[in-house]
């Protein structure tokens, strides 16, 4: 189950898109039906007011702008999908973590497909932000290398620092 919960300054609106054919509070009307999906990760474009799901089985889309949205895969990337996060200078890239070593374990949507980061990393990636420059994108997961290089780990003064 997937709750949304909208507020536009004024007043609140709540929807929720419903998996496994459930049926919804009275209160709270549906946006879409899914069968067997589970969502692991959001990502939301402020810019084109769409919503970015990532799943067991690629990254899915919602235009909320739309009076009945409905939801649509993005690309053909086929992994689970752990982490989402936009290049906050203008949201033009999607960038996301998988379980596709294939890819390198992360890729980013360039309008058309999903691309692999050159070499990328050598392990699964979950979890990534953007700084709010859009021009550092932080990641975490069970990697030890990316693009080829080998992190090396140390602590300076109670923080761990990465070479």
């Amino acid at each position: 189950m997937v709750g949304i919960l909208r507020f536009d300054g004024r007043s609140e609106q709540m929807a929720m898109i419903v998996h496994r054919n459930e049926i919804p509070s009275p209160n709270i009307k549906p946006i879409t039906s899914f069968n067997q999906l589970h969502v692991f990760c959001f990502a939301y474009n402020p810019v084109r007011d769409i919503l970015y799901m990532g799943t067991q089985s690629g990254v899915m889309f919602m235009d909320l702008s739309m009076k009945k949205p409905y939801s649509q895969k993005l690309g053909t990337l086929n992994a689970t999908i752990n982490c989402l996060a936009f290049d906050t200078r203008d949201y033009s890239r999607l960038y996301c973590g998988h379980n596709d070593a294939a890819s390198n374990f992360v890729s980013w949507y360039d309008g058309n497909d999903w691309q692999t980061l050159d070499q990328g990393l050598n392990a699964p990636c979950l979890t990534m932000i953007f700084d709010s420059t859009g021009k550092t994108l932080f990641m975490g997961g069970k990697f030890t290398e990316i693009n080829g290089f080998r992190l090396k780990s140390r602590y300076v003064r109670g923080y761990r620092d990465w070479e």
